[in-house]
């Protein structure tokens, strides 16, 4: 029997999107488009592991796993395009196993899904300080840059930083801060 994975999004392009490239894992995909199809769907099929948008058209992505809570046992992702502090600390008091910032690599959501459909139930709510502690980290040694519309990598951003401080797009504050706010 295939293990489900159920994806709450509300920006239908995307769901179909993320539920196509999750397929290639042995797992089933469900789609939900909003916060209550997402909790009826969840009580009737339990996924293993639910990828959750943090903002829904009826509701807030933690209102769905706090309406879970009792009926419901398995990992949950995080997908946001808004990263707030707020959002980090409300997740950390919940079953959140990772959050992912909008644009994420596909590559890196098929990852952490098959993780976590590989993690016995048992490990996945379990209070982990391992995946608490990279959270924190994340905040202040995140990877990735939003430079000019498009995600780079931190350590090959410099080359494009020094480019931007030469064409006076960036000022050196800024760039020294990591803002990188236009002139």
């Amino acid at each position: 029997m295939l293990k489900k994975v159920l994806l709450v999004e509300d920006e239908m392009l995307l769901a179909e999107n993320l539920k196509l490239y999750l397929e290639k894992l042995p797992c089933e995909v469900h789609l939900a488009a909003d916060g209550i199809s997402g909790i009826q769907l969840a009580r009737t099929l339990l996924p293993e592991v639910i990828v959750l948008d943090y903002r829904l058209p009826d509701m807030e992505g933690f209102q769905v796993l706090d309406t879970l809570e009792m009926h419901w046992q398995g990992g949950c992702i995080l997908i946001t395009g808004h990263p707030s502090s707020q959002v980090l600390e409300s997740a950390k008091r919940r079953r959140i196993s990772h959050i992912m910032f909008k644009p994420f690599p596909l590559e890196e959501l098929r990852r952490l899904v098959s993780g976590l459909l590989e993690t016995p139930a048992v490990q996945k709510n379990k209070p982990m300080a391992i995946i608490e502690e990279r959270r924190r980290e994340r905040i202040n040694v995140f990877p990735l840059r939003m430079y000019d519309g498009s995600w780079v990598m931190a350590n090959r951003r410099q080359p494009l930083l020094s480019l931007a401080l030469k064409d006076g797009l960036v000022n050196e504050k800024s760039a020294d801060d990591g803002a990188g706010e236009a002139q």
